[in-house]
């Protein structure tokens, strides 16, 4: 379930006289209120537990970590946030993105594969955020990419027909993307193709 997103306004002149117990309260009532806290009371645990109080995502280009000091990030952290946040994973440094970090990233939010590195992006990894979201496709490696994954594509997300492949639009996979969302998709399947799938439809 996700909760309603609740601000806590604090006014500078409260952050200017703020205990760490205040802060810690204010976490507690809702993660986001980590980026008003005062820096020099943002420690591993605060942050931690800001990680662990987050939701909804704030907006489409931050997590949670961008008010983590950076000292602070490690791979624990990371675990919790992306456990919540997939798309976080683009916001994980570079040096800490294993392939278990990036797993757990793709699970939640497949898109998250555009951030994995490349060298991590195995059959496991693409298959599973095809399988969260269709439209992860376009960052599968091209030797990984088959008509059956283009197939688990159009079946998540119909409007990955869009990024497809010409070679990956058979009948099998056309058909599925019409049988779900006729009117979005028609315009990306070869016109002879479509006609002979609706006749029969």
């Amino acid at each position: 379930m996700v909760r309603p997103l609740k601000y806590i306004a604090i006014k500078e002149t409260t952050t200017m006289s703020m205990t760490r117990q205040d802060a810690l309260r204010k976490i507690r009532e809702n993660g986001w209120n980590l980026q008003m806290i005062p820096t020099d009371l943002r420690d591993y645990e605060l942050c931690r537990e800001a990680a662990q109080n987050v939701y909804p995502r704030l907006s489409h280009n931050q997590s949670i970590l961008c008010y983590v000091p950076k000292h602070l990030i490690d791979r624990e952290l990371c675990k919790i946030v992306l456990g919540r946040d997939g798309q976080a994973l683009r916001d994980v440094p570079r040096e800490l993105r294993d392939r278990e970090l990036c797993l757990l990233a793709v699970q939640v939010y497949g898109d998250a594969l555009a951030d994995v590195p490349a060298h991590i992006r195995d059959k496991e990894i693409c298959e599973t955020a095809v399988r969260e979201d269709g439209c992860a496709f376009p960052s599968v490696p091209k030797g990984l990419r088959t008509e059956e994954l283009a197939y688990l594509a159009v079946r998540t997300n119909t409007l990955a027909l869009n990024w497809l492949p010409e070679r990956f639009l058979s009948e099998r996979v056309c058909l599925r993307a019409m049988r779900w969302n006729l009117d979005a998709v028609s315009k990306y399947i070869p016109e002879d193709m479509f006609e002979k799938l609706y006749s029969g439809h």
